[in-house]
């Protein structure tokens, strides 16, 4: 087992943080919840941890290679291996096997890997995925972030990558009305998920639109933050639900009772131009 603890040097937070003059603020993380308390008052505040990615890599027995050109570096565990940016908070881990197909899903991590002093630092959770997304894997412990890396059983990669929308469908076993995005969005993948669940995500720059389809009728999305505010629409046959915060929007789920839809996007939306987006799909 190895097992590598980093003191937290540099804090950066994904939502920003209005402070007044001379304000007296005392933040620590909380590791039950990964939050940010404040004076002793628990947050919604999700803190990203960055850490220098040479090191924590090279420690954890990853390998690192660096394009000076397109100011990227490769980590690769031997089975997976992910692509960071700098600049871009958009990430990709795909499986390093040959002859293997699996990917995860493009995720963000609310903050861009940064070159300072030609040390370049990322987010500790692109991580994650290549620690096999045990949930051991990174613990945060006070000031202390401890990532682990244990030798575990092999388990079969439950993500399929596909060329097509056609080819998703004849993965999952039934059609497909993929929605259309927002100008400026391109179709970045068709994922299967465990032969049972269908998703196609949409790019712009680093703002994902996620569309899942499965059978069933509960939540599919893997969104189940409590979410201020949510509207119902009298569309589809048991309508649409909209939820969101401050008057913007990020989730859409609707059923027709033999499969639940879900439409998730990183970037906040009026809810008419999230409805625009499902409507297209149902």
């Amino acid at each position: 087992m190895k097992k590598l603890m980093t003191s937290i040097t540099t804090l950066v937070l994904a939502t920003s943080l209005v402070i007044p003059a001379f304000a007296t603020l005392t933040p620590t993380i909380a590791p039950e919840s990964g939050g940010l308390i404040i004076n002793g008052e628990a947050t919604t505040i999700k803190p990203c941890v960055m850490v220098p990615l040479r090191d924590v890599a090279e420690a954890l027995g990853f390998t690192v290679t660096w394009d000076e050109e397109n100011q990227c570096a490769t980590v690769d565990s031997g089975k997976m291996h992910i692509n960071v940016s700098i600049g871009l908070d958009l990430y990709v881990a795909t499986t390093s096997i040959p002859d293997a197909v699996g990917m995860t899903a493009p995720f963000s991590c609310g903050v861009a890997p940064t070159l300072t002093n030609n040390v370049t630092y990322v987010p500790v959770e692109i991580f994650r995925p290549l620690l096999e997304n045990k949930d051991t894997a990174i613990v945060m412990d006070g000031e202390t972030v401890i990532i682990n890396n244990e030798s575990t059983v092999q388990v079969p990669n439950p993500l399929t990558a596909h060329q097509s929308l056609d080819a998703l469908e004849t993965a999952v076993g039934f059609a497909l009305n993929a929605p259309t995005a927002p100008a400026g969005y391109e179709t970045t993948t068709y994922t299967d998920i465990g032969g049972t669940l269908a998703q196609v995500v949409f790019s712009k720059g680093e703002h994902l639109i996620t569309y899942r389809v499965s059978k069933g009728t509960e939540n599919n999305s893997g969104i189940y933050a409590e979410f201020e505010n949510q509207e119902v629409a009298n569309m589809a046959p048991n309508g649409v639900t909209y939820q969101g915060n401050d008057g913007a929007f990020q989730l859409a789920i609707w059923t027709n009772g033999e499969f639940v839809h879900s439409v998730y996007t990183s970037e906040p939306m009026a809810l008419k131009a999230l409805e625009a987006v499902v409507k297209s799909a149902v």
